[in-house]
């Protein structure tokens, strides 16, 4: 699996831990970005970068390794994992699912996100509508192929009219 800069990943571990961990066991789990990629057989710094310390354990001995690997930042800590420990982040089905479960409690008002958002970045809050319109379309889609039951239909149903009543163009939310 080929990684860029900026990427989000997370990997876990099964040291046994020292110093303050001393006597814990792991496996640990660790998110963070790609904050270096590192080519086969070269070491990944000289010096570390100023504001950012070297992770324990992540840089053993500073060894080369014979394959692309991955320097990852969490916060200020740059760990060096095996790549084949990396696993990439999938933002949209992170989301998809923290929507779901937020809708799916019982007294979890949507009208508390509304409000959070609504104090966002105006550029966002843009970006947000887009969203809107694109889960519209995605039900007009479901009513037009007829994929709804009772637990669904009014969100087709309403997808569908808004649909019906503007046109692609009005729809467009343009980037500013």
């Amino acid at each position: 699996m080929k990684l860029y800069t900026g990427e989000l990943v997370t990997w876990s571990d099964s040291v046994k831990g020292s110093g303050r961990n001393k006597g814990k066991d792991f496996p640990r789990t660790f998110r963070g970005k790609v904050y270096l990629v590192v080519l086969a057989n070269t070491q990944p710094f000289e010096h570390v970068p100023d504001g950012y310390r070297l992770a324990p354990y992540s840089f053993k001995g500073r060894i080369m390794r014979t394959h692309e690997s991955y320097v990852v930042a969490v916060g200020n800590d740059l760990h060096w994992p095996p790549a084949n420990a990396l696993h990439k982040v999938d933002e949209a089905k992170e989301l998809a699912e923290a929507m779901s479960r937020y809708v799916n409690g019982i007294g979890n008002p949507v009208e508390d996100v509304v409000e959070h958002l609504s104090q966002d970045h105006r550029t966002l809050q843009q970006g947000i509508t887009k969203f809107c319109v694109a889960w519209l379309e995605r039900c007009a889609h479901k009513h037009l192929d007829g994929d709804f039951d009772l637990r669904n239909q009014a969100s087709a149903e309403l997808g569908a009219k808004f649909i019906e009543r503007m046109t692609s163009q009005e729809r467009a939310m343009p980037f500013i």
